[in-house]
């Protein structure tokens, strides 16, 4: 409560205006004016059309952000950039990830990473984002926001709305996308339906089915901003599960052990959801591969 109360008082006049309009922080269609902007909703029908099954993964690549330095009164964060190298070097070295960096990103860097992982990925592909940085929930109206580093206390205008990163990642063709968002009250990401995990569906069907899955540190809640071993309490979680791996698995399958570790150590729940609404289809999962 005292966490809740202390980011409530810090974001007190930014929480101000988006009560009066909580369109403040979206951003407008693309259409030629700005590339700082979220796709049509053409381009959205047209991924959301395919019917391409492919019959195994082919490129895999994993887009990392850590936000770590932020303008006063915004505390800075600690692990964001430890967690983001670490967690890069495994995916790259064990799983086989074409991995991309950005430290210390404005809200136009964030827009236009997740712009390009839509432009630039095939549907036979896997994409993984990952965001670790500050983050906040207008409680009346449930929606979350992450804060860049450009973003301030006062003008919501800089953060970026749930409903944006949504619209981004549905422009994603690739059949398998995972997003993960280590910030505070990043559970509204995973809100939309609970994932677990598919011990009925073979690899093949999981293909088929396009899987849009939110891994989250927590629920509708702070999460913790100290760590242990350099990284926060999630991402040693995360990272040491993965780190561990000896066969192939599902996210679903993982994310019992990843919850139950962070729990252990902080009254944070990790959550686990399919995105429905960027166009995930019951029944799939992502898949974490060894490499080969």
């Amino acid at each position: 409560m005292a966490r809740r109360e202390q980011r409530s008082e810090m974001f007190k006049e930014a929480l101000g205006q988006l009560k009066s309009n909580p369109k403040l922080a979206d951003v407008e269609e693309c259409s030629g004016r700005s590339d700082v902007c979220v796709p049509p909703a053409a381009t959205i029908a047209r991924v959301q059309a395919s019917t391409v099954q492919p019959m195994e993964i082919g490129r895999r690549v994993a887009y990392l952000i850590a936000n770590s330095r932020y303008q006063a009164p915004i505390p800075e964060l600690e692990t964001p950039r430890a967690d983001i190298e670490v967690l890069g070097q495994v995916l790259r070295e064990r799983m086989g990830y074409d991995v991309k960096v950005l430290h210390d990103a404005s809200k136009a860097q964030i827009i236009r990473t997740l712009q390009l992982a839509g432009k630039t990925t095939g549907q036979h592909q896997s994409v993984l984002v990952m965001y670790a940085g500050h983050g906040y929930q207008i409680s009346e109206t449930r929606q979350g926001y992450w804060i860049p580093v450009d973003g301030n206390s006062r003008d919501p205008a800089g953060w970026v709305s749930n409903s944006d990163i949504t619209k981004l990642l549905t422009a994603i063709p690739a059949k398998q996308v995972i997003l993960i968002s280590d910030s505070c009250y990043s559970g509204t990401l995973a809100n939309e339906q609970s994932a677990r995990a598919q011990p009925t569906v073979s690899r093949s069907e999981l293909l088929a089915r396009r899987s849009v899955l939110a891994l989250t540190s927590g629920g509708e809640e702070p999460v913790s901003d100290e760590g242990r071993n350099g990284h926060s309490i999630f991402a040693a979680a995360l990272i040491e599960r993965l780190q561990g791996l000896q066969e192939n698995t599902t996210v679903g399958q993982l994310f019992d052990r990843i919850r139950d570790d962070v729990t252990a150590e902080y009254p944070q729940v990790p959550q686990l959801g399919a995105v429905q609404s960027a166009g995930h289809v019951a029944g799939g999962d992502f898949l974490i591969d060894l490499r080969r």
